[in-house]
């Protein structure tokens, strides 16, 4: 499982994080990253984040719990 690169965003101590929409609030989620190519970043925890939408647009702005609205 793959997302494009720029889903994911660092946080304190180096942690790689990715927002998934839950009833309609960005849920701040840990991704323990591989690979980087074309553009996109391999997940490996990838059985903890299966199921999920994420978001891959405008996340600089998200907190977690913050609401969201599908565009």
């Amino acid at each position: 499982l793959g997302l494009p690169s720029g889903a994911l965003r660092s946080r304190a101590g180096g942690q790689s994080v990715v927002f998934a929409v839950n009833n309609g609030m960005a849920e701040e989620l840990p991704a323990t990253t591989g690979f980087t190519t074309d553009g996109f970043t391999e997940i490996l925890n990838a059985n903890d984040l299966q199921d999920r939408q994420f978001v891959i647009e405008g996340q600089y702005f998200l907190n977690n719990g913050s609401r969201i609205e599908i565009q």
